[in-house]
C-alpha cells in the first residue's frame, strides 16, 4: 500500500516530476502571489472546485466542471499531483479526495504543507507558473462520496456502515451551535480530526499514536465508515488519516451538517454536557 502523503524530501528530489497545487478555501490570490511553492498553481475550493449552483458551500462539482478546472490547473492523468495548503491539511485533503473520486490515481498530499517547506528554510516563489493546460478527464468513481439518501439508508440499517462525526466534541454534543441545528446525526460516533493533529507541527501526530488512535477502524475492515463534518472538508482530512493507516472502506457525506441540519425532518441528537 502506497502512502497518500508525499515527503518534502521526495518532492525536492524530483521537483520536475510533479504538478503542484496549493489548495485554498477561498482561492484568494494575494497570499499565494506573495509566496508559494515553486511551480504551484492555486486551487480555490469555494470557486473553482465547488458547484456554484448548490445551496450549500463546497458541494462537489460535476465531472464536466471538474475536468475544466483541473485542465486549467495543468493536471493530467499521466503526471503525478501533489497538493499542499497553509493550514492543517484539510483543504489539501479535500482536493486529494476530489481528484481520487474523479479517477486520478497518482495524487498525494504534501506532508506538513507550506509550514514544512518554511521550516526547512526553503525559498518561496512569487512568479506565476507557466500556463500549460492539462488533459485530465474526470470520470465519476463511486464510493468516495455519499448523499443524504445514502445516510438515511445507513440509519435504516440497509448498509454495513457507521457514521462518524469528525468535528470537535463541543460541536458534536451540541454545546456549540455552528449549523442550522445543534448536535449530530443520530447514531453517530465522534472522533475529532483535530485530535489527530499535533498542535505544534500542525501535521498528523506520530505514526504510533495515529495507529493507536485509529485502531478501532483498523480492526473493523468490513465496516464502511461514512465521515461527515460541516461541509465535507474536515471529513476529507480524516479520510486522509484513515488511508495513511490502511483503512480504505471510507466515504464522505458531501452535504454533511450544512445539509442535514437544515431539514428539521431529519433526526439529530444532543449529548449531555457531562458526557465526555
Amino acid at each position: 500500500m502506497s502512502s497518500p502523503l508525499l515527503s518534502l524530501d521526495a518532492l525536492l528530489a524530483q521537483p520536475d516530476h510533479w504538478t503542484v497545487l496549493e489548495a485554498s478555501a477561498t482561492g484568494l490570490r494575494e497570499p499565494f502571489a506573495a509566496g508559494h511553492l515553486p511551480g504551484a498553481r492555486l486551487a480555490g475550493l469555494a470557486n473553482q472546485l465547488s458547484d456554484p449552483s448548490a445551496p450549500f458551500p463546497y458541494t462537489r462539482p460535476d465531472a464536466q466542471a471538474f475536468t475544466t478546472a483541473m485542465r486549467a490547473l495543468g493536471v493530467s492523468h499521466q503526471r503525478k499531483v501533489v497538493i499542499y495548503d497553509r493550514e492543517n491539511g484539510i483543504w489539501a485533503a479535500r482536493v486529494w479526495w476530489l481528484l481520487k473520486s474523479f479517477g486520478h490515481r497518482q495524487v498525494f498530499v504534501l506532508e506538513g504543507g507550506l509550514r514544512a517547506w518554511l521550516a526547512r528554510g526553503l525559498a518561496l516563489d512569487t512568479t506565476p507558473a507557466a500556463n500549460r493546460p492539462g488533459d485530465f478527464t474526470a470520470v465519476d468513481t463511486p464510493g468516495y462520496f455519499v448523499d443524504r439518501a445514502y445516510v438515511q439508508q445507513v440509519l435504516a440499517g440497509q448498509h454495513n456502515a457507521r457514521l462518524l462525526n469528525v468535528l470537535r466534541r463541543p460541536v458534536f454534543r451540541g454545546e456549540e451551535s455552528k449549523y442550522a441545528r445543534p448536535g449530530h446525526i443520530s447514531t453517530s460516533l465522534n472522533l475529532p480530526y483535530i485530535e489527530l493533529i499535533d498542535p505544534h507541527t500542525h501535521t498528523f501526530i506520530s505514526r504510533p499514536a495515529l495507529l493507536a488512535t485509529l485502531q478501532p477502524f483498523i480492526e473493523r475492515p468490513q465496516v464502511e465508515w461514512v465521515l461527515y463534518c460541516g461541509s465535507g472538508i474536515t471529513a476529507a482530512g480524516f479520510a486522509l488519516a484513515l488511508a495513511l493507516v490502511g483503512v480504505e472502506h471510507v466515504s464522505v457525506y458531501d452535504g454533511s451538517l450544512c445539509e442535514w441540519s437544515a431539514d428539521p425532518a431529519l433526526a439529530m441528537d444532543l449529548e449531555p454536557i457531562s458526557n465526555t
